[in-house]
């Protein structure tokens, strides 16, 4: 049997479309969640920080896990079930860091659930940082306000946020301490006060050009690590503009007295 030529470009045709649909489908699905392939397979989204493990730790009083529990790059999804009051379970959740900078966990928050008597506790802490190129694994513990043998869904959600560390450069100065951290989005917090003799601090700044003037109410917008430079003013001037101040009223002050003297010599001629 012949194909005809437009049938075959028909064909071609289609195939092409067929992919380039497939293709922004897979690419879409990628970028925003995790894209099942089948029963066992899923295609995870990498990043700098994510979640790269979830496994159940323990429980008590009777509560347990309905269905395998699921993680995404930044939230973890999980079926449990408390049927009393004093039950809770337990999970490990493995957050990996395969950037240059260090993140901290700047939020956990429930994003979806079915029981408002639902609640959880961690052990992490914000002064925990997660190292570059390194993992750190933290709990999770549910419990409840009040028992039920409903199944019960809940997504959690984490948001992460890099870690700068700031150093102080005194510009011929002394300063205590010589650097901190702060976190993107952030403030820069307190900033320490250095010292030089012979002159005044007139701030902190982001180049030996003196740039931007950075405070302790500037927000964080920075991409990496940060120096930032003090700016000192000679007190010498401010001395030097009073003594010329004190100098001219001695002037002044004599001119008058001698004035005065004048006055009254001519006065008694």
């Amino acid at each position: 049997m012949i194909i005809k030529k437009h049938n075959v470009k028909n064909i071609v045709l289609l195939s092409l479309i067929f992919f380039v649909v497939s293709f922004i489908s897979v690419v879409y699905s990628a970028l925003n969640t995790n894209m099942y392939i089948d029963g066992n397979a899923i295609l995870r989204v990498d990043s700098d920080i994510r979640i790269t493990d979830l496994k159940l730790s323990n429980s008590t009083s009777g509560g347990y896990e309905v269905y395998n529990s699921k993680y995404a790059k930044d939230s973890i999804t999980n079926g449990i079930l408390l049927p009393n009051n004093d039950s809770t379970i337990t999970y490990v959740v493995k957050i990996t860091n395969k950037g240059n900078q260090k993140y901290i966990i700047n939020n956990i928050a429930i994003e979806s659930s079915n029981n408002d008597n639902i609640s959880f506790e961690t052990n992490y802490s914000s002064d925990q940082v997660i190292e570059a190129n390194s993992s750190k694994e933290i709990e999770i513990t549910y419990k409840t306000k009040l028992g039920s043998e409903n199944k019960s869904d809940i997504i959690l959600k984490f948001s992460f946020a890099k870690v700068f560390t700031i150093t102080f450069d005194a510009n011929n100065g002394t300063v205590s301490p010589l650097n901190k951290t702060v976190i993107e989005n952030s403030t820069y917090g307190d900033l320490p006060i250095p010292t030089k003799t012979g002159y005044i601090f007139l701030g902190w700044y982001t180049n030996k050009e003196f740039g931007e003037k950075i405070e302790s109410t500037t927000k964080v917008t920075i991409t990496n690590n940060q120096t930032l430079y003090a700016k000192w003013e000679n007190k010498d001037i401010n001395v030097y503009l009073y003594n010329g101040d004190y100098l001219c009223l001695i002037k002044y002050g004599l001119f008058l007295l001698s004035f005065l003297l004048s006055f009254l010599f001519i006065l008694e001629i």
